[in-house]
């Protein structure tokens, strides 16, 4: 299922997500033994983990 929030669709709101926590990773860790698509890899590693641990709970939390 595609969905679209303006200009983007999910697919390019995953992509930007992405890119935003190789960059974390890359100013916060030490990956220079690492190729790009092995900080790639990591990163998804941690995303797929932020995913399964999401539930409705957080879902339903207020914005501060």
């Amino acid at each position: 299922m595609m969905w679209t929030v303006g200009r983007l669709n999910n697919m390019d709101h995953l992509k930007e997500f992405i890119k935003g926590a190789i960059e974390f990773q890359k100013e916060n860790f030490d990956v220079s033994d690492m190729d790009e698509e092995e900080i790639f890899e990591c990163v998804m590693e941690n995303v797929v983990s932020m995913v399964g641990d999401y539930d409705f709970t957080d879902y339903n939390k207020e914005e501060k």
